[in-house]
């Protein structure tokens, strides 16, 4: 049992009390098996709760989780189609109506965006999975597939996807009257990596996992001020390891899983810190 006493803990309320155990706990899972006493001035941290687990933890993160019910989707012949014997999801992304090129859901499966081809050029559709969808004022010649932002809201649908157009970095807000703006991040810090294949942002919003053009694994952070949201502190992960990645996601918030075209390491798992 590792003991960990905070002193001075000082005069905190109980949900407080919960919020510092909850965040002792998750950090340290990752390093110990050992059960964890948690003292505040000498004292259990919660009356009556001295040992901690991780399952004694709230699901504070239930929200970044998809639900294991929701089947994969898959475009395939410029439609989308579900895992479970590929059947076509319903309305026009799965009729035919548009021509499919890449599509994201939201964590919770209620919402797509999708990026359609139209002519030789390639748009941006978002909205309600199984309806019409609302086109964005994105034109481009290569887009990278879109990638959600989570709401952290119970019952509140996410507002802000991102993609990559033209090598720009652009995030698609939803506006006031229900329509979705595209806005341009500052991604200048990127400029020396060269241009994107693909970029997912990370489960909890804070950073954005990178695949560039001649296949190295990028992570950077997410910098929102009040006016604009732009890129910062990019560094390569074990650039002399992966050097022909295809594809990358987030496991978690801190752990990636990359595809590469290396028939040694075709799938990689790697904390965020590329170690």
């Amino acid at each position: 049992t590792l003991v960990v006493d905070l002193v001075p803990l000082g005069n905190r309320k109980e949900d407080q009390r919960e919020l510092i155990a909850a965040q002792i706990v998750l950090t340290m899972q990752a390093l110990t098996y050992s059960r964890l006493r948690i003292k505040g001035d000498g004292q259990d941290l919660i009356p009556g709760h001295g040992d901690w687990r991780p399952s004694d933890i709230k699901q504070y993160d239930a929200l970044t989780k998809p639900n294991s019910d929701q089947p994969g989707l898959v475009c395939s012949g410029g439609r989308l189609r579900t895992l479970v014997e590929a059947k076509a999801i319903p309305g026009p992304a799965g009729n035919g109506e548009y021509d499919v090129v890449s599509g994201a859901q939201s964590i919770d499966g209620g919402q797509l965006a999708v990026v359609t081809r139209v002519g030789d050029r390639l748009r941006l559709r978002i909205g309600r999975y199984g309806e019409a969808l609302q086109e964005v004022n994105l034109d481009a010649t290569t887009m990278t597939r879109p990638t959600w932002r989570v709401s952290t809201v119970d019952g509140q649908d996410a507002n802000e996807v991102w993609t990559v157009e033209d090598n720009n970095v652009v995030r698609i807000v939803r506006a006031g009257d229900e329509t979705w703006k595209a806005v341009e991040v500052n991604a200048s810090s990127l400029d020396n990596f060269g241009p994107i294949r693909e970029l997912r942002l990370s489960r909890d919003g804070t950073r954005v996992a990178i695949v560039t053009h001649d296949g190295k694994l990028v992570v950077a952070a997410v910098v929102r001020d009040k006016d604009s949201v732009s890129l910062a502190n990019p560094r390569w992960l074990q650039p002399n390891v992966v050097t022909d990645a295809v594809g990358v996601d987030w496991l978690n918030q801190h752990t990636l899983v990359a595809v590469t075209a290396n028939p040694d390491l075709p799938v990689i798992r790697m904390p965020v810190d590329g170690l």
